[in-house]
């Protein structure tokens, strides 16, 4: 598989976007997709407008036709999933924001 699609509408976190970022997969998201926080754009991942389909066609076509483009993204993506969505990333993310929570916080 060279690029993984995901064009939803209102997904806070769609597992196939985890997926692809986790395999280190070409991943094209929409703007309205939780996923899309965590890529930058043309670095780790492409994130397109959702409302304007026609970005998204000139941007699968640009993928199709750079095969170094899709590729360029892969490590990074890879690392993206490493640095957020690992157990061990989530596990030291609460821990920080426990220990600075205000003692005796609610």
């Amino acid at each position: 598989m060279d690029i993984v699609l995901v064009p939803s509408r209102d997904d806070p976190l769609p597992l196939v976007a985890s997926d692809a970022l986790a395999l280190g997969k070409t991943i094209v998201c929409s703007d309205c997709t939780g996923t899309s926080d965590y890529i930058e754009h043309e670095v780790s991942g492409f994130v397109y407008p959702t409302a304007r389909i026609a970005d998204l066609a000139a941007l699968l076509t640009r993928l199709i036709e750079d095969r170094a483009l899709r590729e360029s993204v892969r490590a990074p993506a890879r690392a993206v999933y490493e640095a957020m969505f690992t157990m061990e990333a989530f596990t030291a993310r609460l821990s920080e924001r426990i220990a600075a929570a205000p003692v005796g916080a609610a």
